[in-house]
């Protein structure tokens, strides 16, 4: 189960990456969650 911050990070660089820019940047705390996203976003 996602928290609502990984699914609005996964919208916003999904968005990113539709509009065609090759490289996005997720910044967040220790524990909270990044690799989960990552793994969301392949």
């Amino acid at each position: 189960m996602m928290c609502p911050y990984q699914v609005e990070s996964i919208s916003r660089v999904s968005e990113r990456f539709s509009d065609r820019h090759r490289k996005a940047l997720i910044v967040q705390a220790t524990g909270t969650g990044k690799t989960r996203i990552a793994i969301a976003l392949t």
